[in-house]
């Protein structure tokens, strides 16, 4: 197919070059014209300067407007506007068939030359956007008219997104069934479903490609001694992060393994891992907060022997699929998650992987749940990634391919 691929989160930032250029190259490789489109920080030239000549090698046709942050609401208005003339004009120069379109700003650029042109649009919705900006106050629907006006209209939208789109694709089977219920209750939803978690590149994290030598280096520069228990945090920290929760789970790990540390690899407000290890009596030294560029997380991964996150259970979760899942299970780490986000309740299991999910915060199911997971840790990890292939980008580009193959019969 020739497909226009829309998103408004940029190459420039990580979940672009993580989430949407893989795929793209992925795609392109299997035959299909791909065009993208997306919005830029225009600032971080080195990096859309790498990805012209990646993009360029692998057949993909690259154009992006200037991403506007400032003011709220009226920039996002400006950006999509600058979008909806330049896809205009590609729609019209490659011949396009289809727009694939990354999450509710995007769609509401696909939505609108579906409606047109006639172009078939597929609905990569990610989550449920409105709904999890309002769970963590991005949206203060109850304080602020003007979020709540944009919120609403999200909501209005979104169900036209579901409607008129030629194919939806959700990141979970919980987020799936969420639209069933939907369009029992009367939401006109035809379009088929798919369900293509976040995925990662294996051959990227890939414990047996890292030099040895470097690891230990690694080890050595983070203040880690041999023998050392290792428990890990990757992502981001923030509103939808229970970060305090986190903390008391290492607290009870510490009455375990009382030389444990706790290694938070965040890209951003390492302030609130700090802040939150104070007020539960944490020692500095025992933490190690880094941000690790691309090439370095998978050495920093490495180094942990167990890997945490909770994120706040909630509506907008369950479509929820956390990137770092797939990241880690390549690795051979084992996860400790918490309930209710996506399908991590259906992919964490002792018996599988090592992993195990907490179905409730509190010191009785932390100390539960860590003692059934370090007795399977200690049979050893090296299975866990060949349990998790569904999560390789080769899994998640054939099932891309499949959506854009069904489209072009």
């Amino acid at each position: 197919m020739n497909v226009l691929y829309i998103t408004y989160d940029g190459i420039t930032d990580h979940i672009g070059q993580s989430q949407v250029a893989p795929y793209l190259i992925g795609l392109s490789a299997k035959g299909h014209e791909i065009t993208l489109l997306s919005a830029e920080k225009m600032e971080r030239t080195d990096i859309i300067d790498r990805y012209k000549k990646i993009f360029s090698e692998a057949g993909v046709e690259w154009h992006y407007v200037p991403y506007h942050k400032n003011p709220p609401v009226v920039s996002s208005i400006y950006d999509v506007f600058n979008m909806r003339k330049v896809a205009k004009k590609l729609i019209a120069k490659n011949n396009i068939e289809a727009t694939h379109c990354r999450s509710y700003v995007a769609a509401l650029v696909g939505l609108h030359f579906k409606r047109k042109a006639g172009i078939k649009f597929i609905f990569d919705m990610r989550d449920f956007w409105p709904d999890a900006r309002r769970e963590i106050k991005v949206f203060d629907v109850e304080k602020n008219p003007m979020h709540k006006a944009v919120y609403q209209y999200f909501k209005k939208q979104e169900k036209a997104f579901l409607q008129e789109s030629d194919h939806i694709v959700s990141l979970t089977e919980a987020g799936k069934r969420v639209m069933a219920e939907w369009k029992q209750e009367g939401m006109s939803i035809n379009a088929p479903i798919s369900v293509i978690p976040c995925c990662a590149d294996f051959n990227f994290y890939n414990r047996d490609r890292l030099d040895p030598v470097r690891i230990k280096e690694v080890r050595k520069s983070l203040g880690i001694n041999e023998g050392d228990f290792v428990l890990n945090y990757l992502g981001s920290l923030g509103a939808a992060y229970l970060t305090d929760e986190m903390m008391d789970v290492y607290k009870v790990l510490l009455a375990k393994k009382p030389s444990a540390k706790f290694l938070i690899i965040a890209n951003n407000d390492h302030h609130l891992a700090i802040q939150s290890a104070e007020r539960r009596g944490i020692p500095a030294d025992r933490l190690i907060v880094i941000k690790g560029n691309k090439e370095e997380v998978p050495y920093l991964i490495a180094q942990a022997d167990l890997s945490l996150f909770f994120i706040i259970p909630s509506f907008a979760k369950q479509a929820c699929s956390p990137t770092k899942l797939a990241e880690l299970l390549a690795m051979n780490i084992p996860v400790i998650g918490n309930t209710k986000i996506g399908d991590v309740d259906e992919i964490l299991r002792l018996e599988k992987n090592n992993s195990a999910v907490m179905k409730a915060f509190t010191t009785e199911e932390y100390d539960a749940v860590l003692s059934q997971v370090l007795q399977k840790i200690s049979q050893g990890n090296d299975h866990i990634r060949n349990t998790a292939e569904n999560f390789s980008l080769e899994c998640g580009i054939d099932l891309y391919n499949k959506v854009y193959h069904s489209l072009a019969r």
